[in-house]
């Protein structure tokens, strides 16, 4: 039995639980026992639920579950950073090392906490190269116990995006949360004249700032905050000519496997996870550069119509059934270290 972990999100609306439901998808598919436990666990018992309310006690307990769901011989994938990751069984997902960079101003007091829990961890999973060599420079960490497991897109929904038509309204999407360190602002502000753009992503703290940004200039921007189901957000993302992601910092980007399955034409920042994704992307401008983004939003207006055909067999290593195998293996070998 596999047990995904992370009892401070509840759907599948994130970038992190999409990860999870694409990976159960493939577990599934291998007829693997899995299950994800988050806030709609925490809110079936009065107790739990009044422990996690209080932010200390609700980190004890989270280490305690985990604990006892290794001791019971579950192997537990979680991003909780304060875990019991020194049991062979628990798996701990790193996305990315944001604490130690100082575009996305974000957790600086996380480093001793994520330096110390990755040293000790027995088995850490990230989504990309980038994340990993990241953890044996900033944490000291052993590479012989990093595991990269990529994001990637289901089948089922590459045939939903195929089976979309939908008339083009925009000149640009950007799919994210509204986050400092996505850029939001900078994307609004280097525009094209006349052109326009839409923004679908969660609140996490940037929303009203972008807002405000989009009022003082009049810009012709269309904001999602939330979207009722893949259908939704496919048909949103073929609604555009390009698929936009100026973020400085990111572990992979998700919306880029799903910009080119739409068949969009792609943009985005150069830095190093995108890099990785070079293969599918069109364009890529100097992270933090306004000259760098305004120049390649003109660029791709004027050139999208010329692209090709995206080949969507390139998206095939990024499936659920290659990717949940890799987890497979992963959680087998340490099964076999733990006998």
């Amino acid at each position: 039995m596999i047990l995904f972990y992370n009892p401070y999100e509840s759907g599948f609306n994130s970038g992190a639980t999409r990860r999870v439901a694409f990976l159960m998808s493939g577990l599934k598919e291998q007829s693997i026992d899995c299950s994800f436990y988050n806030k709609d666990n925490l809110l079936e018992s009065t107790i739990l639920r009044k422990l996690a309310s209080i932010p200390v006690l609700n980190r004890l307990l989270y280490f305690l579950q985990i604990l006892l769901f290794s001791l019971k011989g579950y192997s537990v994938v979680t991003e909780v950073i304060l875990a019991p990751v020194f049991m062979r069984n628990v798996h701990l997902t790193i996305h990315d090392l944001k604490a130690f960079d100082t575009k996305a101003k974000r957790g600086r007091g996380k480093k001793f906490l994520y330096t110390f829990f990755a040293r000790i961890a027995r088995s850490i999973i990230t989504v990309s190269d980038y994340t990993k060599s990241q953890l044996v420079e900033l944490c000291g960490v052993s590479e012989s116990k990093i595991t990269v497991i990529y994001n990637g897109i289901r089948k089922v929904n590459l045939d939903l995006l195929a089976n979309i038509n939908t008339q083009k309204e925009y000149d640009f999407v950007y799919v994210s949360s509204f986050a400092k360190h996505k850029r939001h602002k900078q994307l609004i502000e280097a525009l094209p004249d006349s052109s326009s753009l839409l923004l679908i992503g969660q609140d996490f703290g940037e929303l009203g700032s972008v807002e405000s940004t989009v009022t003082q200039l009049g810009s012709n921007v269309t904001i999602l905050t939330n979207v009722e189901s893949d259908e939704a957000l496919y048909r949103s993302i073929k609604s555009a000519k390009i698929g936009v992601f100026p973020s400085v910092y990111e572990g992979f980007g998700i919306p880029v496997l799903e910009y080119f399955a739409a068949d969009l034409f792609i943009v985005t920042s150069d830095i190093a996870p995108f890099k990785e994704l070079g293969r599918f992307i069109n364009l890529q401008h100097a992270a933090d550069d306004q000259e760098s983004l305004s120049c390649s939003l003109q660029d791709s207006l004027a050139n999208y119509e010329s692209k090709s055909p995206n080949e969507i067999e390139k998206l095939d290593i990024f499936n659920e059934l290659s990717l949940s195998k890799s987890l497979c293996d992963l959680v087998e070998r340490s099964k076999r270290l733990q006998l």
